[in-house]
């Protein structure tokens, strides 16, 4: 993507990638801009032991779908995390 944007969105973790989302589902030109690989912070940088004590269903970016056995139980390790999964389709990421 070239050119002047509407805007112009720091950092590719999950808050990123959601407003990501939602600009690209208002038509708004923008670009995403990331140091490294998408969710790099999130996948470098952390504990091993870190486990997230929210729903799995919480754990979803905008436009994925849960498709674990139980939506709302806790969620067991950050290795199954959206970020992990995601990928820079429909993303201008830099």
């Amino acid at each position: 993507m070239t050119g002047i944007h509407d805007a112009v969105v720091i950092g590719a973790g999950s808050a990123g990638l959601g407003v990501s989302y939602f600009l690209k589902q208002q038509g708004r030109g923008h670009q995403v801009l990331e140091r490294s690989r998408i969710g790099e912070t999130w996948r470098t940088q952390r504990w091993d032991s870190f486990r997230l004590n929210s729903p799995n269903i919480r754990s979803t970016l905008p436009g994925d779908n849960f498709d674990g056995p139980d939506p709302l139980g806790p969620a067991r390790s950050t290795n199954s995390s959206p970020i992990s999964r995601a990928t820079p389709s429909g993303i201008g990421c830099r």
